[in-house]
């Protein structure tokens, strides 16, 4: 789940709330599929004054609110910074997500994607229980939010799960790893070239893109990428009796039915979808790159669905397509 500081940056646009997606999903699957998160310590690197100051920032509001000792570790790309057992939990994570940021350029750039990392690490905010993320967030939390990314101050915040006592403590690895790729793909996102900040982003490609992306699993040697395979999760709530389908004009326009609590959902489910066929197909996945480059700054008050059309052609085909494009999918899984 992505998080915007309306009040930091205004640029930025609506702010966009955490919700309980990872507990929606995560009560959906059998926790007997959980994994560990990858061993291997990093080797520390000296921090650049830039990424010193981005710590320091960190280090400031948590002395605030009275978090503490603080950990600081870093990877070649990653820094990371919180209360969490340094080897248990802050290095495997930057571990894992130096990983998953390779195998994200790869694939992304086998579909035409012109991407490179930043040039200074990106932050990882890592706490040891729910307690210390919600002191640090400051906010009440849902009892299974995992994390989110803080676009305005370009962090991955997360906490480690595995002492959170309450239903869903059995399955505390696999949110760890859920939660972790999910936030982490927000991060690539906006450090990558993929979305820039400042522009007016519809929640339905944000997250979409971090839910093409979530199920990822460490490649085995000859393995192809996880990365874009069918996300068995999402795809559930199509074969949900309830389920009601969002108009794509509607999805790409009314960022609204990602906080209602009848479309939140489908609005997730969707966004997977819409994105999955459209980087699927080699006929959409020049419209999509163009459609991703110009998205119109956040204040230029362009209209969504105009912009939508000049890019991906009549939004009632999409539509009418990517139903059909369910449609097979769900029937496969039948």
């Amino acid at each position: 789940m992505q998080r915007r500081e309306e009040a930091e940056d205004s640029r930025i646009g609506r702010p966009i709330h955490r919700r309980d997606w990872l507990g929606r999903v995560v009560a959906a699957v059998s926790v007997t599929q959980s994994s560990s998160l990858l061993a291997g310590p990093p080797g520390p690197k000296a921090l650049s004054p830039e990424e010193t100051a981005a710590v320091e920032s960190v280090r400031g509001r948590a002395r605030k609110v009275g978090l503490g000792p603080i950990e600081v570790r870093s990877t070649e790309h990653f820094v990371g910074i919180g209360d969490a057992p340094p080897r248990d939990y802050i290095d495997q994570a930057l571990y894992r997500c130096e990983a998953f940021a390779k195998d994200y350029l790869d694939h992304f750039g086998k579909l035409g994607f012109k991407l490179t990392y930043p040039s200074k690490r990106m932050v990882v905010v890592a706490w040891k229980d729910a307690d210390s993320y919600q002191a640090y967030s400051g906010e009440e939390r849902g009892a299974a939010v995992g994390g989110h990314y803080d676009l305005s101050a370009n962090q991955l915040v997360v906490f480690d799960f595995r002492g959170h006592q309450d239903q869903l403590a059995a399955g505390a690895r696999r949110i760890n790893n859920l939660t972790l790729i999910h936030e982490a793909a927000h991060l690539l996102c906006y450090n990558t070239g993929l979305l820039t900040t400042g522009r007016d982003i519809p929640d339905a490609i944000s997250e979409g893109l971090a839910t093409y992306a979530e199920i990822w699993s460490p490649p085995r040697p000859r393995d192809r990428s996880s990365i874009g395979r069918v996300n068995s999760d999402r795809l559930a709530v199509f074969l949900k009796d309830d389920a009601q389908w969002i108009p794509v004009e509607r999805l790409l326009a009314d960022d609204e039915v990602f906080r209602e609590e009848r479309t939140v959902d489908v609005a997730y489910a969707e966004s997977w979808l819409l994105v999955h066929s459209l980087l699927k197909r080699p006929e959409s996945v020049a419209k999509f790159r163009a459609y991703l480059a110009g998205f119109p700054a956040s204040d230029a008050r362009i209209d969504r669905k105009q912009y939508a059309v000049s890019k991906l052609g009549s939004l009632g085909e999409l539509d009418a397509d990517l139903r059909r494009y369910g449609r097979r999918m769900v029937e496969r899984r039948r």
